[in-house]
């Protein structure tokens, strides 16, 4: 449980990291956009194209660490062992969703693999990479919260996390 502790830590760090660097990177992107119009006369075309990408990237990986709401009202009643179950089955359910999700991603990932951006030189297909690669470390992080957790542990306060 320890060793899922610190995997978790330094995963969801990681992603804060990666996740604050995208915001800054679309920011700065944004803001070259407006003074390039407005300053200089002229536009940044890849620009829009670059932000949308990159607020993809980023909200995919962001809600990969993110405390998701839960209503515990009749698991918190629960015994020790039904308390266990019932995460087993949120377990099971939230990881078949993003199977679903990681799914249907790769089939619009194949399928869009051709296509480009107008003014950037790279697939549109990165949106559904974005998706591939997010919802594989959600799943990373849901088991690793799971690990994490003893099973006879109530569920956290609201808005606590499980971090």
């Amino acid at each position: 449980m320890r060793s899922a502790s610190v995997a978790l830590g330094v995963l969801t760090r990681a992603l804060d990291l990666v996740v604050g660097v995208l915001l800054v990177a679309i920011v700065a992107i944004t803001l070259a956009g407006v003074v390039a119009r407005y300053g200089l006369g002229t536009s940044l075309a890849w620009g829009p194209e670059l932000t949308t990408l990159l607020y993809v990237w980023m909200i995919v990986l962001a809600a990969a660490k993110a405390g998701h709401m839960r209503i515990t009202m009749i698991v918190d009643v629960l015994p020790p062992v039904g308390r266990q179950a019932a995460r087993l089955v949120s377990l099971a359910i939230s990881l078949a969703c993003l199977a679903v999700l990681v799914d249907g991603s790769l089939a619009l990932w194949d399928l869009t693999a051709g296509d480009r951006f107008t003014a950037l030189p790279v697939s549109q297909s990165l949106f559904f990479v974005a998706v591939v690669v997010g919802g594989a470390l959600w799943a990373l992080v849901i088991v690793a919260r799971f690990a994490a957790r003893r099973g006879d542990e109530p569920e956290p306060a609201p808005g606590g996390m499980v971090d």
